[in-house]
């Protein structure tokens, strides 16, 4: 089916008035659909010219250009008498020597000539002279032999039932299909090489689940038999906690537990020992949520004031692999053996990691606890044998910070107020917090918690 059919009106008009230009134009677009069925062009234009040779070249590929009183050779087109529906002369110029497919009356009289190169149809005398039914009709008889003559045998050399080529036809879409069966030849490698990763993978984690399945089998088992026991068994482990040698004291407050570990020494990657200073971990089991805080915080890697190589100044340590192994001891309520495991994370110092080779900072010191080289930070340990130097320094309840007295003050505070307006939950403060949390009570002559509601007393 031709999409688009345009009959021009260069160089003159389709009969004799433009009622017999709208005439042709209605005869001429069914006709073209009806009768070119083969036709494998998007597009056709019809022009009537004057006469004479003409050298235009506007068809195309998806083209066809017809002409109507022209010719391409020498000579001008004749005028010629249609009688019954049949051409009459043979005065046409054409050339039956040329590269043209020439289109004759069924007297063999020249009505047409095609040229592939231009894909252009020149109608050798003026058929829309005039608007007649019999020149309707002999054009219509004329696209009938162009059919047959030009697009039927293009079709016929196209079709895989006529065609006498099957090779030429199919010979683009070998060379296609071809070059399609490597390309998927080789996806189809990569594929099978990558599943052949994944099944590795997967023999893997099969391993692994089926080896954490008869674990937590085991596991199941056991605390199966020992659900009874999870209170005496926690309270055990808080025992087992606080007799430790290397834990002086275990707080619980707020949810929160409180474990001081008094003179750290962190065992570092490259064989050397140094002094951290006495530390204090929190432990909050619900959210596996480990800080740790010290007194001897040196420039390390995240702040001038970190309490260890591996934790920074807000006593948020960096724990590697080993947050998982905190996050299962933590959801199994496994206590002490998470004191354990961060008592071992504070004795140690990684200095292949960009935050651990800072333990430099901290005091060299041999395994009798003396300094062989002191650390970057001149506020330093000084330690002879055994024996630590003791340091005036205080611990905030509030922000949980330990602080040197010549660095900052410790104030008295309080964080409640009981029902006859006395100020209860008295706590020890630093500046800071004075500054951010407190207000100062005319009332009471104390600092107040801002969480306290003062507006009936003041």
């Amino acid at each position: 089916m031709i999409e688009n059919i345009e009959i021009h009106r260069h160089q003159v008009i389709l009969g004799k008035t433009q009622e017999e230009h709208n005439s042709w134009e209605n005869a001429i677009t069914p006709l073209l659909n009806s009768e070119l069925i083969s036709l494998d062009m998007r597009k056709v234009d019809l022009f009537n010219l004057k006469g004479g040779k003409q050298s235009y070249k506007a068809g195309s590929n998806t083209r066809l250009t017809i002409y109507g009183n022209a010719t391409r050779h020498s000579g001008e087109p004749t005028p010629v008498d249609i009688i019954n529906g049949d051409i009459a002369s043979t005065e046409v110029a054409y050339d039956p020597d040329g590269n043209g497919i020439v289109i004759t009356s069924d007297n063999g009289v020249p009505l047409a000539e095609y040229h592939s190169d231009y894909n252009e149809l020149s109608i050798l005398f003026d058929l829309f002279n005039e608007y007649t039914e019999e020149r309707v009709e002999l054009f219509k008889q004329l696209m009938q032999k162009f059919e047959a003559l030009v697009w039927l045998p293009k079709t016929f050399a196209n079709s895989w039932l006529h065609t006498s080529d099957k090779d030429a036809l199919t010979k683009r879409f070998l060379e296609r299909f071809k070059e399609q069966r490597l390309q998927q030849l080789q996806e189809d490698k990569r594929k099978a090489d990558h599943y052949g990763s994944r099944i590795k993978d997967f023999k893997r984690d099969i391993k692994t689940s089926y080896d954490n399945m008869i674990r937590l089998r085991n596991n199941i088992e056991s605390e199966e038999a020992n659900l009874e026991n999870v209170d005496t068994q926690f309270v055990k482990d808080l025992d087992l906690i606080i007799k430790h040698q290397k834990v002086s004291d275990l707080i619980i407050k707020d949810g929160l537990f409180h474990i001081s570990v008094p003179s750290v020494y962190a065992h570092a990657s490259n064989g050397k020992r140094y002094y951290i200073g006495n530390m204090k971990m929190t432990i909050k089991l619900e959210e596996a949520d480990v800080r740790f805080y010290g007194d001897n915080k040196r420039h390390g890697y995240w702040s001038e004031k970190d309490p260890h190589p591996h934790v920074s100044g807000s006593g948020s340590p960096c724990l590697g692999n080993l947050s998982g192994t905190i996050a299962e001891l933590s959801a199994r309520n496994e206590i002490y053996a998470l004191v354990m495991v961060c008592i071992d994370f504070l004795e140690n110092a990684n200095v292949e990691d960009t935050a651990g080779r800072n333990v430099i900072m901290w005091d060299e010191v041999d395994e009798n606890g003396v300094i062989i080289r002191p650390g970057g930070n001149e506020e330093r340990v000084e330690e002879q044998g055994e024996e630590e130097e003791e340091r005036d320094t205080f611990h905030c309840e509030h922000c949980e910070e330990y602080y040197d007295q010549e660095d900052t003050d410790a104030y008295t505070a309080y964080d409640g107020m009981n029902d006859d307006e006395d100020l209860t939950n008295e706590v020890i403060i630093c500046e800071g917090c004075r500054n951010e949390d407190y207000t100062y009570s005319e009332h009471h002559g104390e600092y107040v918690n801002d969480n306290v509601d003062l507006s009936e007393v003041e």
